[in-house]
């Protein structure tokens, strides 16, 4: 009987979580659905999820990014974050085409961008994919449906096959790959949890080891914020050893996330004249500026000028693969010494925002003295990174010669000055002319040696066996 009963409850909650999965309103809800990130990763919360109309958006390695009904409450869940794409001749300003002339073009490396897809079909990009995949809901294609993705792809790769009125648009790393994660819809609004589950299958299925990131959102003051789950993803990624560069946002504020993890290298944008751009978020955070404004490269079927920090942010993402070209073993630590001890300074002419006054909850942005809070280690140079040799420093030893006392004991079988582990059985042959620079005390000889000149050589037999 307790067997039937329990069949049949089985049997009643399968019916029940079919109907509430296919109700009018539920996990799709004509797609008007909230997005939340339950902090569990457990079957048995999953199963609850559904029960309550959701749909699971993303498996993440620590948490579960679900779509569920404007009405679900999921305990513990925080909402499911949109950021957005950060978009508002530089390869001479940066002295990339210095790197090409020492055979250096990106070749054999692969930079994953993190955007909103790519035009497949445009000729500066053609040979450049090496594959991608799409992390939105509404499609399985990463084919781009906004043009951004294409933009900073071009920055990185261009072949620079178009003949324009502008010239050509040629990429930084003209020979490298381009892996392109769709995190963003045709609007050019990025969930974070699509951005998180790019991340985590760039670190868990690519070899790829650098990651281009040209979005963000949110202003954060201070050093980091690694307490921002969307910049934990990102140091998780750098701990696993890839570089990961992203934009610091176009709000002249505080830069933006994840651009302020502190394992991230965060890009601010400089005009052609190496002035600062009047757009570009500052604050400690800030690492390292680049060319991002009207910035020629390709768009969906054609070419325009764009600017923004997500234009500045694959200047450097593709001189970290001139970089691994040159380099290939550098560590992610090792490529950041090298961006930032080789960056050049921004033009003194410079006009450069900052807080002037707070108060509260409110902040008063103004002109201030430039600083590193501005631009970082300053414009990042390709030429001088790919070169850059570190610093070794050179440790002089003074060495001081002693005369050793030799000390009786152990009957005749011990060598005063030998060397640990030397053969000492015949000690007043070998030992002759050894006690030089050597400590005082006893090396045992024989079937037995002491491991320091220290040690009791009466009991040698014992303490050195």
């Amino acid at each position: 009987m307790k067997n039937k009963i329990l069949i049949l409850g089985i049997a009643v909650l399968i019916l029940a979580m079919l109907l509430v999965t296919a109700m009018p309103g539920n996990s799709e809800d004509n797609g008007k659905g909230k997005r939340v990130i339950a902090d569990t990763t457990s079957s048995i919360d999953k199963f609850i999820f559904r029960m309550k109309g959701c749909t699971i958006v993303h498996e993440l390695n620590d948490a579960t990014a679900l779509k569920c009904p404007a009405g679900v409450q999921i305990e513990g869940a925080f909402e499911d974050k949109v950021y957005h794409i950060t978009d508002m001749d530089a390869n001479v300003q940066i002295n990339a085409d210095d790197v090409w002339s020492l055979s250096y073009t990106g070749e054999g490396v692969t930079v994953a961008v993190l955007d909103t897809g790519i035009d497949t079909d445009h000729p500066e990009l053609v040979g450049d994919i090496v594959g991608g995949q799409s992390f939105v809901e509404y499609t399985t294609s990463y084919e781009d449906d906004h043009s951004h993705g294409t933009h900073v792809s071009g920055i990185i790769t261009a072949d620079g096959v178009g003949g324009t009125p502008l010239g050509y648009a040629k990429g930084v790393a003209p020979d490298a790959g381009i892996w392109m994660a769709k995190v963003c819809d045709s609007g050019g609004s990025c969930y974070l949890s699509d951005i998180a589950a790019a991340i985590q299958h760039v670190v868990y299925n690519t070899p790829y080891k650098i990651m281009s990131i040209s979005l963000g959102g949110g202003n954060f003051a201070g050093e980091n914020c690694d307490g921002d789950y969307l910049a934990s993803k990102v140091n998780w990624a750098v701990s696993e050893g890839v570089t990961v560069v992203a934009a610091a946002g176009n709000d002249r504020f505080y830069v933006s996330s994840p651009a302020c993890a502190s394992g991230a290298i965060a890009v601010g944008a400089v005009d052609k004249n190496s002035l600062m751009a009047s757009f570009s978020n500052f604050g400690t955070s800030l690492d390292i500026v680049a060319p991002g404004v009207s910035i020629y490269s390709s768009i969906i079927d054609r070419y325009d000028s764009w600017s923004g920090t997500s234009m500045s942010t694959p200047h450097v993402s593709a001189v970290v693969a001139l970089v691994l070209d040159a380099n290939p073993s550098l560590t992610v630590d090792e490529i950041k010494t090298a961006l930032y001890e080789t960056a050049d300074p921004i033009n003194p002419d410079s006009v450069c925002y900052g807080v002037v006054k707070k108060a509260g909850p409110n902040y008063w942005i103004g002109v201030v003295p430039c600083s590193s809070d501005n631009y970082g280690a300053g414009i990042v140079d390709a030429y001088g990174a790919v070169n850059y040799v570190p610093t070794t420093t050179t440790t002089t030893t003074t060495i001081i010669t002693t005369t050793t006392t030799i000390l009786g004991g152990c009957g005749d079988e011990y060598c005063a000055g030998a060397d640990i582990g030397e053969d000492c059985t015949t000690c007043s042959v070998d030992c002759i002319g050894k006690t030089t620079g050597k400590p005082s005390g006893r090396y045992c000889c024989g079937n037995y040696v002491c491991e320091s000149a220290g040690e009791n050589a009466d009991n040698c037999p014992v303490d050195c066996v």
